[in-house]
């Protein structure tokens, strides 16, 4: 006997699959924040990001293999990794990582609905112009300003949004390019997120050198990217005139420290969303309907992973709060 189910019924399905798909980074962030906080706090930021980058080169190797089932679980994990990290920061108070601004919220300053360093919402950058200028310190005010004229908080975006921007901005160049140049760009771009982040590890003890001007409350105003612009266009000047030891010159260093970690993060994530859009462009023009790139999908396999039937969970040791020994 088949049994109909009820408008109730079917309207409080539709409810959880509606809500699934519009969970926002912000949401994602507070599961993986109930799973695996309590192992993580045990983890600087530093170490956070090499975890990340190792997740990141998981992508890249199954794009490598041609293996999507593995590329959607990888993408999965690692974006789970790019969140700890900046829960990592958002813990590290009045130290060098400090961190006062949301996952959406930094990938916004680099890309407020429009290009980065064009300002287009349809990109029309000229690569051997685009970074022949020494200090960009005005360009990032522009982009704060952009950000700051934003309908909907950044905190309520989901990566889908975000596919939908950076789809918009930079599809018509993606078109163009392969699965494996998109992910070659992802990792060189975590890559160099993971040289910005040693940046700010070698100031950690700043704080010892009791140098003027360098306190607490310094650290907490360059926890926010308008912050570290401010100091980073105050304090510029060119690195040949720097002098170790000068108050300003440190400020500066850690002002371009942060600025660099800001600004890699949302590059990283934007290169990220451009492989899901490839591989969702593929899908869509495949015609065979048992084509592998048909049978996964981004948001699927993150409820699969870390939210089944809606409980927080890890999915290795199928525990919250994690109990795992090993989780890299």
């Amino acid at each position: 006997m088949t049994t109909v189910p009820s408008q109730q019924q079917e309207g409080a399905v539709a409810a959880k699959k509606k809500a699934a798909e519009d969970t926002s980074i912000t949401e994602w962030m507070e599961v993986f924040r109930k799973v695996y906080e309590k192992v993580d706090s045990k983890r600087s930021p530093v170490e956070m990001w090499v975890a990340a980058t190792a997740h990141c080169s998981f992508v890249g190797e199954a794009i490598r293999r041609v293996h999507f089932a593995d590329l959607m679980y990888s993408a999965s994990h690692a974006f789970c990794w790019m969140c700890s990290f900046l829960l990592a920061c958002h813990r590290a108070k009045a130290t060098v990582f400090a961190l006062d601004e949301s996952f959406s919220a930094i990938v916004a300053c680099k890309y407020p609905l429009v290009c980065g360093h064009c300002r287009d919402k349809y990109c029309h950058c000229n690569p051997q112009l685009m970074d022949k200028t020494p200090s960009k310190a005005a360009r990032y005010r522009d982009l704060l300003g952009e950000r700051a004229l934003l309908v909907d908080a950044p905190d309520t975006y989901t990566v889908s949004q975000w596919l939908t921007v950076f789809n918009q901005i930079y599809g018509q160049h993606i078109h163009m390019l392969t699965l494996e140049s998109t992910g070659f760009h992802f990792l060189e771009e975590a890559g160099e997120e993971l040289t910005a982040v040693p940046g700010l590890m070698q100031l950690t003890k700043v704080l010892e050198a009791h140098l003027e001007g360098i306190d607490e409350e310094l650290l907490a105003e360059l926890a926010t990217f308008e912050g570290a612009v401010a100091r980073y266009d105050q304090y510029w000047k060119p690195e040949h005139e720097m002098k170790s030891r000068d108050p300003e010159d440190v400020k500066f260093r850690l002002a371009h420290a942060k600025v660099d970690m800001f600004v890699e993060f949302a590059d990283t994530f934007s290169w990220f969303c451009s492989i899901l859009n490839k591989v969702s462009s593929i899908a869509k023009n495949c015609g065979d309907s048992n084509c592998a790139f048909k049978q996964e999908a981004f948001g699927k396999k993150m409820e699969a992973e870390y939210l089944p039937d809606g409980k927080p969970r890890c999915p290795s040791c199928k525990a919250c709060p994690c109990v795992c020994v090993f989780f890299i």
